[in-house]
């Protein structure tokens, strides 16, 4: 069993687009898939058709002493996803701080090595981004932490201000290719020797919102788009390197 993170640099980068999307593509690729959303955003389920009234979660199942794993949820396509789920009666101040969300992940972590999953299972999370100053949340959790952020100015300083980020590595997502001010900021991060990128870039399609109006991933409303190869792409990225990391382990 393999864990991967997926975090944004900030919030509205597409952090739960890419993870639903990158646990289709591995799903189809034959990878066993388990994707939990950390995030209290609650958004991941609705790429993978949960209906909206639904309020079950890892969340609800921690605060309640329920078992976790009871929580999980299997798509229409076959991929198991536990959300993060809504308390019925929330306290005032819920804790969701980067210790406690930290806390659930290493409970969670060790109660999976636990449950009969299948070996080659690849677990993918759904993290909050980035605060101000704070590190990657599961940083020394998990065998491959990738770090969302789009080739825009505002993420270009953001990442500028944080380097170097020995944990992470960035993927490029919504790049406009028809952008010239994109492509050179793509291509100053590829220059840029304190910084780790992705060799696939996930390119901006219209079909990932619309695909969300369906409740689902692009693999299913729009097959042939750029969306689903840019997907597909990375999915075959990052299963070669962790194929790297169970022959050195």
């Amino acid at each position: 069993m393999k864990w991967i993170a997926l975090q944004g640099l900030k919030g509205g980068v597409g952090t739960t687009t890419a993870v639903a999307h990158l646990g289709e593509a591995c799903h189809r690729q034959g990878r066993p898939v388990l994707l939990l959303d950390l995030s209290p955003g609650n958004l991941l389920r609705v790429y993978l058709g949960m209906p909206w009234e639904v309020r079950r979660g890892l969340v609800p199942a921690l605060t309640s002493g329920t078992p976790w794993y009871q929580a999980a949820y299997r798509s229409a396509t076959g991929v198991r996803f536990i959300p993060f789920g809504v308390e019925s009666h929330p306290p005032a101040e819920q804790d969701y701080s980067r210790a406690v969300l930290r806390q659930w992940f290493r409970q969670i972590r060790r109660e999976a090595e636990e449950l009969q999953l299948p070996a080659q299972t690849l677990c993918i999370v759904d993290c909050p981004a980035l605060g101000p100053g704070e590190e990657l949340l599961l940083q020394d959790l998990v065998e491959l932490h990738l770090l969302v952020v789009n080739p825009d100015p505002g993420c270009f300083a953001s990442l500028r201000q944080r380097e170097p980020l020995p944990a992470a590595q960035v993927l490029i997502n919504r790049l406009h290719a028809e952008s010239r001010l994109e492509c050179d900021l793509q291509d100053m991060l590829l220059a840029s020797p304190t910084t780790r990128v992705l060799p696939v870039t996930i390119q901006q399609d219209a079909h990932v919102p619309e695909s969300l109006a369906w409740k689902q991933t692009v693999f299913q409303a729009a097959p042939a788009s750029q969306a689903a190869q840019d997907f597909a792409l990375l999915a075959s990225w990052v299963l070669s390197q962790l194929r790297e990391v169970e022959h050195v382990s």
